[in-house]
């Protein structure tokens, strides 16, 4: 199969605005002040997103406004409180422990600051392919981090519904 060189945007200034902005598709998509690590964090996402699938991102994050709903980043740090207790044997953290914080972290670096709510199939793609990409994993070893970021997300879906159970979230 012979595959096409994808077109990576360039990360630029906005001056006018001192705002990070990246044409796709020729659309322009502003990512917060130039410089930042969340312009930084976004335009990764984006080029992430864009490898796994060029032909079919329509909608491009501009920034939705604050909700009440945890980001992933809030989501994770509750998950690891939760784990450090969970993943113990002989009053000793196990080893699963560790590899659940290996797996993740491109998920923080990739989409900490996006609402938990928001992440699906095309971010859980992006965060394979970073995987395989820039990290240099086996397909065993990306497979396994995959399934423990699969399992994260379970776990605050069901933590959600055993909270919500009666109140009408």
């Amino acid at each position: 199969m012979v595959r096409r060189k994808i077109h990576i945007p360039k990360y630029g200034l906005h001056k006018p605005s001192g705002q990070a902005r990246v044409i796709i598709n020729g659309e322009h998509v502003y990512l917060g002040p130039h410089g930042s690590a969340e312009s930084r964090e976004k335009y990764a996402r984006l080029i992430a997103e864009l490898a796994v699938s060029p032909s079919t991102l329509r909608s491009v994050d501009r920034g939705s406004p604050v909700t009440s709903d945890l980001l992933v980043c809030e989501l994770i740090v509750r998950y690891l409180d939760f784990a450090r207790t969970y993943y113990v044997y002989d009053g000793e953290v196990t080893k699963e422990f560790t590899e659940m914080i290996l797996a993740l972290r491109p998920l923080d670096r990739l989409y900490a600051t996006t609402q938990a709510r928001s992440f699906g199939p095309l971010a859980l793609k992006a965060i394979q392919k970073h995987l395989v990409d820039d990290c240099d994993l086996s397909r065993g070893v990306v497979n396994q981090r995959v399934n423990r970021i699969k399992r994260f997300f379970k776990w605050a879906v069901i933590r959600r519904q055993r909270e919500c159970s009666g109140v009408g979230c």
